[in-house]
């Protein structure tokens, strides 16, 4: 019977993977090393695409949310998903992008949609390479989140998903 159970959730989740309906998740309030928090400007749960990523003193609250959503793979990239439905992309929404580029909401499941947590804490543009950087570098309640060249182990550029 164990036997026959265990091929059973096997089938199951190979099942699943291949129809495309698994995949690793992990959702909170995305956090900036000065404690602030990550939002779009304006803080609304419906923000539309377009809205610009800026810090905030605004901590914990249900329309703040984002989720990193990764498709089950030996990748660590994933989309970063707002509570409106939409995900982070650089403003140019193109995979090649350039220092000091916005980051706003737009479409999710595409190529420039894609973001790396590195092992320095940084949060990296798969295609671009490009980290995020609060715009001046160090973290001021209102500074719009911008992609930038640098990506180091220090707290002015770390980011991270806090549950």
């Amino acid at each position: 019977m164990f036997q026959y159970k265990s091929v059973l959730i096997l089938f199951s989740v190979i099942f699943l993977v291949q129809a495309g309906k698994l995949s690793l998740e992990k959702c909170g309030y995305l956090r900036h090393g000065s404690g602030l928090a990550v939002h779009p400007f304006g803080g609304k749960a419906n923000a539309p695409p377009g809205t610009a990523i800026v810090l905030s003193s605004r901590l914990n609250e249900p329309r703040l949310r984002f989720c990193y959503d990764r498709s089950l793979s030996t990748s660590e990239e994933g989309n970063i998903r707002h509570v409106s439905g939409h995900c982070l992309v650089p403003a140019s929404k193109t995979d090649a992008t350039w220092n000091k580029m916005e980051i706003v909401l737009g479409p999710c499941g595409v190529s420039y949609s894609r973001w790396r947590f590195t092992g320095k804490g940084n949060i990296q543009h798969v295609s671009s390479g490009l980290c995020w950087h609060p715009i001046g570098g160090h973290g001021v309640i209102g500074d719009k989140v911008v992609l930038y060249n640098v990506c180091a182990r220090e707290d002015r550029l770390n980011f991270w998903i806090h549950e």
